[in-house]
């Protein structure tokens, strides 16, 4: 007897305000479970709050991935004049995706936020790198490394 392997179905879309508890959910994971465990406070309210603005505002975008209806990714952008250029950037404001489904739909929202970007008269993308490994994934599309950030707690 043949043995039948479920097929997983992925979707990515625009969230809705439908998805924020999803998202908030994420970004609880996304907290306590990265190199941002302990740095940033995990503040559902706060979370919701950035949630409804990206998917409100026009200089905004939140991408949600879901894999057989269930939210497994997200990625979060902010377009705005760059404070010294003047020049319209879109910088990165969360991206996550669950462990056991990383890898190339982590990707699939990344080009599809670069999609969005480039339509929005975008010259620069900035993104994050938590980790070193995270930095050479950017390097192997295309980004170069700029600065790095360091935090203090007071």
């Amino acid at each position: 007897m043949a043995v039948m392997e479920r097929v997983r179905t992925v979707t990515i879309r625009e969230a809705t305000l439908e998805d924020v508890p999803q998202l908030v959910t994420m970004g609880h994971q996304f907290l306590t479970q990265t190199a941002y465990q302990g740095r940033i406070a995990d503040n559902p309210d706060a979370m919701a709050a950035m949630a409804i603005r990206l998917i409100e505002q026009s200089d905004g975008l939140l991408l949600i991935a879901e894999q057989d209806g269930d939210a497994v990714g997200m990625i979060g952008f902010l377009c705005f004049a760059h404070h010294l250029s003047g020049e319209r950037i879109a910088a990165e404001v969360f991206w996550w995706v669950s462990p056991d489904v990383r890898g190339s739909l982590g990707i699939r929202l990344l080009k599809r936020a670069e999609q969005w970007a480039k339509a929005q008269g975008v010259s620069t993308i900035q993104m994050v790198a938590p980790t070193e490994r995270v930095g050479l994934i950017y390097q192997k599309l295309g980004y170069e490394p700029v600065e790095r950030a360091y935090q203090r707690t007071l």
